[in-house]
């Protein structure tokens, strides 16, 4: 198994999708697979203001095993898990509700300090900031 000591969180620049979303567009841009381990969904699978009813708003969807190194920030990939919250600069509750469990899970899980818990921006100042005023706070 490989060390993991980081989460990285970052948004996935579009107002709708899911994992397997996510995972085609990776694919056609010439990766193996989806780059982050984990999806939280907002509900919005397709271009329309229509939530899909088998995607729930903050779910939790798996992306690439925990046991390959992401593809999701340059330099940070080998010890990092990374989560993608749907969406561009608003998220749901839900979403926020469902990235707090997760972290902690994994968190405790990994045995990650809360500190080494990071936006994508940390690592890549070109990747935009997320509207997250505080990300320690919501992950407790």
């Amino acid at each position: 198994m490989r060390e993991i000591n980081k989460i990285i969180i970052m948004n996935s620049g579009a107002e709708y999708g899911n994992a397997n979303k996510i995972r085609y567009e990776d694919i056609e841009r010439g990766y193996r697979t989806i780059g982050c381990h984990y999806v939280i969904c907002n509900g919005k699978v397709y271009r329309s203001d229509e939530y899909e009813s088998n995607v729930k708003d903050g779910a939790i969807e798996d992306g690439r095993p925990i046991s390959m190194a992401g593809s999701h920030t340059r330099g940070a990939n080998i010890d990092s898990i990374g989560i993608v919250l749907i969406g561009k600069q608003r998220f749901t509750n839900q979403q926020m509700i469902s990235l707090s469990e997760l972290v902690n899970k994994l968190c405790e899980k990994y045995n990650i300090d809360k500190s080494n818990v990071f936006e994508k921006n940390h690592f890549d100042k070109n990747f935009h900031k997320l509207n997250i005023t505080d990300i320690q706070k919501i992950i407790g």
